[in-house]
């Protein structure tokens, strides 16, 4: 079998294979859904031990391209 592990610095994943930025939450409300073993890792939104507001109003725009969003830590 071919191994697809990564190694970032120190981290080691068994596979490349993550879900987009903030897309899943911290994995557990799509768990029923996939199986999370079968992923490299999750990537989450930003986190932070202290409260951030995030970004003024207006926080998305939108463009010929699509839509632009700018929450920021909230």
């Amino acid at each position: 079998m071919v191994n697809l592990g990564v190694k970032i610095h120190e981290l080691e994943l068994k596979n490349p294979v993550m879900t987009a930025s903030g897309t899943c939450g911290f994995g557990e409300e799509i768990a029923d859904f996939i199986d999370l073993s079968r992923l490299g890792g999750i990537v989450v939104k930003g986190t932070t031990l202290k409260h951030r507001e995030g970004n003024a109003y207006p926080r998305m725009a939108e463009t010929p391209s699509g839509m632009l969003n700018a929450v920021g830590l909230q």
